[in-house]
């Protein structure tokens, strides 16, 4: 038996594109012990079914390496929201891929685990902050995946917006351009590079002005009513706002004790994580 712990991440922070990451201390929990068939209990009834991530990358990780399947109940204790944007099925292919790899008698680092929940994320930035913690950039390499993990100050608190409604990632992300203007590439990165040293030295002017992106939220806000209204309204106040990851739910960084309520809007306040995904035999 193995239980693994994984936390939630938001990610992109803006125009941190496909690269940034943060980890938040929710946590999505699996157990996963020997059984006479593949069982899943405690799952959302939504993902109850053998479309479930955590089932399919499981089973995925036996067939790409021609071993037998060693059947398992994968047992999950939720924290981590299924609103899209937040990680939720980087928690899910992380602990598959650790189980795999416990049962078969193998060892994995956190690099070979990176390069291994590619195969099924396709971009690195929940995965990396999943597996180091705390804030991390991510570049894909010919070399591999490249990490690194910023200091962040201890202070800043996550408030996630969750609207009732969920946003598929694969619809998501066809919505935006093939390419970008020059003028558009050196705002975000001109912005994101500096987005590490505002999370390090808790400067929430400094990173409310940094958050605006011309590469992904201008074309996905449209497909989440009332989202691009509640950025604007923080934004006027100064205060740190974004989509969270492909969205559909927005995160405010803040320092400060802050209420922010919006119809048909779902509020939780996080903490960041400075630890990465743990588990146990």
């Amino acid at each position: 038996m193995i239980t693994i712990r994984v936390p939630m991440s938001t990610s992109n922070l803006g125009p941190g594109f496909d690269c940034l990451g943060l980890a938040l201390n929710g946590f999505n929990t699996y157990r996963f012990e020997a059984n006479r068939k593949m069982e899943l209990v405690g799952f959302p009834k939504e993902i109850d079914n053998t479309s479930n991530l955590a089932y399919q990358v499981y089973i995925d990780c036996y067939r790409k390496n021609n071993r037998p399947l060693f059947p398992v109940r994968i047992t999950f204790l939720q924290e981590v929201p299924l609103c899209g944007g937040v990680g939720s099925s980087a928690t899910a292919v992380l602990a598959s891929i650790i189980a795999y790899h416990a049962f078969v008698g193998e060892t994995i680092n956190r690099e070979e685990l990176l390069l291994e929940a590619l195969e099924y994320e396709h971009h690195p930035d929940n995965i990396a902050a999943a597996i180091y913690g705390g804030l991390t950039a991510a570049i894909i390499t010919a070399q591999g995946v490249k990490v690194e993990k910023f200091t962040v100050n201890p202070e800043w608190k996550a408030m996630l917006l969750i609207p009732n409604m969920s946003l598929d990632t694969t619809k998501s992300r066809s919505v935006l351009p093939k390419t970008i203007t020059l003028e558009d590439a050196v705002h975000n990165l001109g912005r994101g590079i500096l987005i590490p040293e505002a999370l390090k030295n808790g400067d929430e002017d400094l990173l409310a002005s940094l958050l605006e992106d011309r590469w992904h939220e201008p074309y996905r806000l449209p497909l989440i009513e009332g989202a691009h209204a509640i950025i604007a309204y923080c934004r006027i106040r100064g205060i740190a706002c974004f989509l969270s990851g492909a969205g559909a739910s927005l995160c405010v960084l803040t320092k400060r004790d802050i209420s922010l309520s919006f119809e048909g809007w779902e509020t939780r306040v996080y903490e960041v994580s400075p630890t990465g995904l743990s588990y146990e035999k």
